[in-house]
């Protein structure tokens, strides 16, 4: 008969003091919040927007302004999924604290909508040819 000569550690490898959890998420909620009052959202990138014809006339100008157009609308979509990212994270580190329960029906919602937008978002990616972290390059 062989005894296993590794012994269990004392504590998980992954142990954190009590509150450490509860500090990093009301520090996630904290950035979130400045985040979202700090003039760069989705929101306040979409109205970003202008006229074709403030760029003139020639087919170079309507070259631009496609261009703008499709820049303004990916850097609408990466800072709102900046944004659910630290909100997804701020969801998750809370259910962690509490033994993956939890009590507000309403953020278990908005994480599983976050969690399916990024599916989605890694599905389109891998149908475009590019690999799935190239959906907003």
């Amino acid at each position: 008969m062989t005894t296993d000569s590794v012994q269990p550690p004392s504590q998980p490898d992954l142990y954190l003091a009590d509150g450490e959890l509860r500090e990093f998420s009301s520090w996630l909620s904290l950035l979130l919040d400045k985040l979202n009052g700090s003039g760069v959202s989705g929101e306040q990138v979409s109205v970003l927007n202008t006229a074709e014809h403030h760029f003139g006339e020639s087919p170079a100008a309507a070259e631009i302004f496609a261009e703008y157009e499709r820049v303004r609308a990916r850097l609408e979509e990466f800072v709102r999924l900046q944004q659910e990212a630290i909100e997804m994270l701020s969801i998750s580190t809370a259910a962690m604290e509490n033994d993956y329960v939890t009590a507000d029906q309403e953020e278990f919602e908005r994480f599983q909508q976050i969690s399916a937008n990024f599916d989605s978002l890694y599905d389109r990616g891998r149908g475009s040819g590019s690999g799935p972290g190239d959906v907003l390059l």
